[in-house]
């Protein structure tokens, strides 16, 4: 008869009357567990357990699949403290990676539920479709119709369990489940049972959709809360990310599934900062920290725990989401606070530029109001020289000669320098113009313990070029190379020439530059000097490229820089 026995006879099977008291409790516990949102292996460990106990059957599995959601789980009466918990992706599936169940008959069977495939063995099926082997002892015969027709397929199934329910449902409108009964017993389940497991399942499926979205909601919850903090925290523009940097690792950290092994490792600006107790694991996600399109630093989430309550620890898309939008966060900040202390410096460097203009406009008439003195005390001293003499005010004279000539020359040296004028481009001696520089700064190399090393080539050819602007470059690259030198060193200067161009090269074996400072030392008013005004290289930048020219730099850290400056023949 099959399943369509008589109700009489079926109401003196002992298994046939399910107390609506302890379905009810059933049915609601399930329910409970859902809305608490807990974590998914808690949330399948008390469902299964609760119809375990209900039904008094020896096994349970419950498989999902779908986009969503898709795995298996499968409990033993006699070991439920050791569940079996698989994730697995929806094309695991559907590309016959994985099987469904616990063997290949097994999956055979599930196959056939879940696609509902005809067959004509209906001795095993429900009105529903689904499947109930009362005696798993026999070899079940069922025809499926597949692509070529008809096919018999004999599956011979566990013997340790005799009966066995396979019940699909459900989950939502893109996911869907098999919930699998097993008992050691023989035609242990009866119409009247298999219809309640059948109406169960429904529950299930909302339940499982439920948990999974009470679930999600507290995640998002968590995150939304985290990121709220966080901004909240980074509102003020001088906020001082190394000062606070522990508290804001305290509020990532409650964001993740898993707080209690949760670890949170921040870089920025070569630093590194990380929780108490950090532990580093191969399970992370990471995003970059960029401040216009340039990576400053990162942040980083382990998680030191592999599994969870028998489950694979992983972390969630909405998870990855939020450390990029907490890095977008903390870049968006470092920018502000870029953008405002660029816009302080370049307030004051326009004020020191304009201290600086002024002070020019002052040298040009101080030196003007000196050299008229200065021509006084030079042309009596000459008259004194023709007089007759003692030695020694002859000899005194001397000096005072020497001394004013030497004075009258760094003032028409200052007063070229100063004074302002229309570039006017004639052929200049490049070995000359350097040495007139290296004139007017000897004393300093004297001063600051500096070997001067010069090595200008006879042959160098004259270029077209501004004498004014050409002395301006040598001026402003010698005085960098003579401040990047901290106590004794070397300043090397070189001219040389090949079929195209004329070269000179300031080298100097100072404290040198790392990529990130080379990337930016024409960009004006960018400066590493505190009390520098960024604006010497990019106006060196700037007259060599209006005379045609180049200029490379090479540089590294603690071993000095050399600048390669090359002037084309000819017309500039």
């Amino acid at each position: 008869m099959g399943l369509r026995k008589n109700v009489k006879v079926l109401k003196q099977n002992k298994f046939v009357c399910i107390p609506q008291n302890d379905s009810y409790i059933l049915q609601r516990n399930i329910l409970r567990y859902a809305n608490e949102g807990v974590y998914l292996s808690e949330f399948l460990e008390k469902v299964s357990q609760d119809i375990l106990k209900f039904s008094n059957t020896d096994a349970l599995e419950i498989l999902t699949i779908g986009p969503s959601i898709s795995y298996l789980w499968k409990i033993e009466k006699d070991k439920l403290e050791e569940p079996e918990f698989i994730r697995f992706t929806h094309d695991d599936i559907y590309n016959n990676r994985y099987l469904l169940c616990s063997d290949e008959n097994l999956t055979i069977l599930c196959e056939i539920v879940l696609k509902r495939k005809k067959c004509r063995s209906k001795k095993f099926f429900t009105k529903l479709g689904n499947i109930y082997i009362p005696d798993t002892s026999q070899s079940s015969i069922i025809e499926v119709e597949e692509k070529d027709g008809w096919k018999k397929k004999i599956l011979n199934l566990d013997k340790k369990y005799k009966s066995l329910l396979i019940i699909k449902f459900d989950i939502d409108e893109i996911n869907t489940a098999i919930l699998q009964l097993k008992s050691v017993k023989k035609d242990f389940f009866n119409p009247v049972s298999i219809e309640f497991y059948e109406g169960l399942t429904n529950t299930l499926g909302m339940a499982i959709s439920d948990r999974r979205a009470q679930y999600s909601l507290r995640e998002r919850i968590k995150e939304l809360s985290c990121l709220y903090s966080i901004s909240s925290s980074l509102q003020k523009t001088d906020f001082d990310f190394e000062m606070e940097m522990d508290k804001l690792i305290n509020m990532i950290i409650p964001a993740f599934q898993f707080p209690e092994f949760t670890n949170v490792r921040i870089k920025l600006d070569n630093k590194i900062f990380f929780n108490k107790n950090f532990v580093e694991s191969d399970n992370f996600i990471k995003s970059d920290i960029l401040v216009e399109d340039k990576v400053r630093g990162s942040i980083e989430v382990f998680y030191s725990q592999k599994s969870f309550k028998k489950d694979t620890v992983f972390f969630l898309d909405e998870e990855k989401a939020l450390v990029n939008a907490i890095a977008n966060h903390f870049g968006y900040v470092l920018e502000r606070q870029k953008l405002e202390k660029d816009k302080n410096d370049l307030h004051n460097q326009l004020l020191h530029a304009d201290r600086l203009a002024t002070i020019g406009q002052l040298v040009a008439g101080v030196a003007h109001e000196i050299n008229e003195p200065l021509s006084s005390i030079l042309g009596f001293a000459q008259l004194i020289k023709k007089s007759d003499i003692p030695d020694q005010v002859r000899s005194d004279n001397e000096k005072i000669i020497k001394s004013a000539l030497h004075a009258r020359e760094i003032i028409k040296k200052l007063m070229f320098f100063a004074k302002q004028m229309p570039p006017k481009k004639v052929e200049v001696d490049l070995n000359e113009t350097i040495k007139e520089t290296i004139y007017f700064l000897e004393s300093h190399l004297i001063r600051s313990s500096i070997e001067l090393n010069l090595k200008l080539s006879s042959d160098v050819p004259k270029v077209v070029a501004d004498p004014s602007q050409l002395y301006q470059v040598i001026v402003n690259l010698t005085v960098n190379a003579i401040q990047a030198i901290k106590g004794n060193g070397i300043l090397k200067i070189e001219t040389y020439s090949d079929k195209d161009y004329v070269y000179f090269t300031i080298e100097d074996n100072g404290m040198g530059m790392d990529k990130e400072t080379l990337d930016k030392i024409f960009i004006p008013f960018f400066t590493t000097k505190k009390d520098g005004t960024g604006l010497g290289l990019s106006v060196v930048h700037g007259i060599i490229t209006n005379h045609n020219g180049k200029i490379v730099v090479e540089s590294e850290p603690g071993k000095g820089t050399k600048f390669i400056v090359k002037l084309p023949y000819g017309v500039g």
